[in-house]
Order: structure tokens, then C-alpha cells, then sequence
């Protein structure tokens, strides 16, 4: 994924050897989109015939839907969120669904830079948002810089690095295409992490039926959160790469 006009598409299960990866695709930027940061965030329904791509610094914000198989992706619609201005980082962080008819995009720079995260549905080349969260944050939380769906679509988690004077936060919502309810908040005190962690800046997904794992990455101080518990509250462990030193700064 590049950061500025292309997002480059890779396969390993049309016939390669195991684990051999290769470029089958690349979506460029043209005169109908955007290109002020297309591709800073992107992502594929299972299949792989659904891609979300966002562009946060264009005019207002853009994030664009494509549908394709492999080779030939095409432009399918075009995200707006309601009430998005310029600045707002409407396409820092997407988010599909399996089936990707259920999108997250985030906007972190939303209400002066407390963040939002608009959700849109869609159907065939007919997208619409269907619901807006702002989340119960502190100004400057940067709610929105990330934003992961389960593979339902019924479980949202969302990234406010700067949430907590930049212990930073995770926020889990449960819901469906229009109504969202903020189901859980991971923090600092749920985690052995310190202040400015800025928790957040990187969270999945993985799904064991009933089971549900949040990892939430600590972005300053290199750990890995692994949650797992249907109410998130069962932390297991934190994963430190070997090699690295603590890292200081901001990181959006």
C-alpha cells in the first residue's frame, strides 16, 4: 500500500507456490478521484472483490469503493461523510466487513480533532451512511485514527491515540448498519503501559465463535495487547518484538 496515488494488490491462491505472494493489481489515483493521500488507508472483503481505499487530504476527505476480481478493479462509489470539512481526515483508517457490505471510515479530525467514524452501506454501486459516532472523548483524542469491523459487521473497535492525554484508548461498539452503542473502553488501566503509550494506533480483530480478540498495539513503548473475552476484559498477555528500543514522538 502506498501512501500517495496507488494501492498495489497482492494474491498467493490463484495457482502460485505456498506462501509466494505477487502483485495482481494496482488502483491509481485518475482525474475522478482524489489523489491527495489515496491509498493512506485501505482494505478487502473476504473475497476479494470489494476494496475501501481512503484519501483524508483531499477536499473534505474521500473514500472510494472498487469492485473488481484480481487483474481489473473499478471505481465503484464514492464516500462522503455528512458534514465533513477540510482538515477533518475523513479516510485516515477504513474498515470492511466480510462480505464489504458494511464500511468504517474514520475521521480523526473531526470537531477539532476529537475524531469521528462515519458507517456506510452499501448495495451493488448504491452506498449510503447509514450512522455517524463521535464517541464520549477528550478533546484532541483523535478518535477515528483507527478503525477495525469484524467479520459480521455487528462489532466495531475504534483507535483515540490521544485519547487520556495520550495514554490513548480503544472503544468497542456493538450494533448493526444504523444504531451503535459503545460497549466497552480499554485504557491505560487496563494495560502494564504508560502515559503518552498513545494506545490505539493499531487493533484487530480475530474471531473464535462466541470468542472475541481485540489486539491493540502501544504504538511508543513497542507492546502488543491481546484481549480475550466477549466483554474484553480478560487480558492475556502483551507481545514485545525483540531487536526494538522505545520509541518517542507522535505517531498519527
Amino acid at each position: 500500500i502506498e501512501k500517495h496515488d496507488y494501492v498495489s494488490i497482492f494474491s498467493t491462491e490463484i495457482g502460485w507456490t505456498k506462501n509466494q505472494w505477487q502483485q495482481i493489481s494496482k488502483i491509481s489515483g485518475n482525474s475522478n478521484i482524489s489523489t491527495n493521500n489515496f491509498g493512506y488507508a485501505s482494505d478487502i472483503n473476504r473475497t476479494g472483490n470489494i476494496i475501501i481505499v481512503g484519501s483524508p487530504n483531499g477536499t473534505n476527505g474521500r473514500s472510494y469503493i472498487f469492485t473488481g476480481d484480481y487483474n481489473n478493479y473499478n471505481l465503484l462509489s464514492t464516500l462522503v461523510g455528512s458534514g465533513s470539512i477540510t482538515n477533518d481526515n475523513f479516510g485516515c483508517s477504513v474498515s470492511l466487513n466480510e462480505i464489504g457490505d458494511t464500511a468504517a471510515v474514520g475521521a480523526q479530525g473531526y470537531n477539532f480533532n476529537s475524531g469521528g467514524v462515519y458507517i456506510f452501506t452499501g448495495n451493488q454501486n448504491v452506498w449510503t451512511q447509514s450512522s455517524f459516532i463521535s464517541g464520549n472523548v477528550n478533546s484532541t483524542a483523535y478518535f477515528g485514527n483507527k478503525v477495525i469491523l469484524n467479520k459480521y459487521g455487528n462489532l466495531l473497535a475504534i483507535g483515540a491515540p490521544y485519547d487520556d492525554l495520550g495514554s490513548g484508548a480503544i472503544y468497542i461498539y456493538t450494533g448493526n448498519q444504523n444504531s451503535w452503542t459503545q460497549y466497552n473502553r480499554i485504557n491505560s488501566s487496563n494495560l502494564d503501559i504508560l502515559s503518552s503509550s498513545l494506545l490505539g494506533t493499531g487493533i484487530d480483530f480475530v474471531n473464535f465463535g462466541n470468542i472475541n480478540t481485540v489486539f491493540a498495539n502501544n504504538y511508543n513503548f513497542n507492546r502488543t495487547h491481546a484481549f480475550a473475552d466477549i466483554n474484553f476484559t480478560g487480558y492475556i498477555t502483551n507481545l514485545v518484538a525483540t531487536g526494538f528500543v522505545s520509541r518517542t514522538g507522535n505517531y498519527l
